[in-house]
This record gives structure tokens, C-alpha cells and sequence, in this order.
């Protein structure tokens, strides 16, 4: 069962409940207020592949190696086009 963080808004504490995605928890554990609970957004985690041994590369890197691939395709045209001669 997912662990769930709630504040309650008459006796500001914070707790944690377990219970199951289907269910609502309405009363604190510390005052037994209910309907005075809200619940706290968790945070998520989120797995990233380790680049050191293979496993895949970082987005900024990818970019960063399309740019300069581009900057240097760029350099090439230029250096044709000085070099081409136009009818007039």
C-alpha cells in the first residue's frame, strides 16, 4: 500500500498513513479532527541511466554534439559559396 503525507489545518501537524489509492482519510491521528486534513503532494523519483558504463547519454550532451555537427556543415556551405561564381 502507497504512503500518503496529510497536515492538519486545526492542529498543524503532519503525518503519514498507508492506505490504498481507492481510499479517503478525513480524521488527523493527532487531534481526531475530521475533515480538517489535506493531503501533501509526494515527491516522485525518477531512475536515470548511469552514462559512465554505457547504459545511454544525457540529453544535454546529444545536443550539444547535433549543434556543433551543424555549426560545422554551416562553415562548409559558406566556404562553397565564396568559392562558386555567378552568371551575370
Amino acid at each position: 500500500m502507497p504512503r500518503y503525507s496529510y497536515t492538519c489545518n486545526k492542529c498543524d501537524s503532519h503525518f503519514e498513513v498507508f492506505h490504498s489509492l481507492h481510499e479517503t482519510y478525513t480524521v488527523c491521528k493527532n487531534c481526531g479532527e475530521d475533515g480538517n486534513i489535506a493531503r501533501i503532494p509526494s515527491e516522485i523519483f525518477i531512475a536515470q541511466k548511469d552514462t559512465k558504463t554505457g547504459g545511454g547519454s544525457k540529453a544535454g550532451s546529444v545536443v550539444e554534439n547535433a549543434i556543433a555537427e551543424a555549426k560545422e556543415e554551416l562553415k562548409q556551405d559558406r566556404a562553397d559559396l565564396k568559392t562558386r561564381r555567378y552568371k551575370k
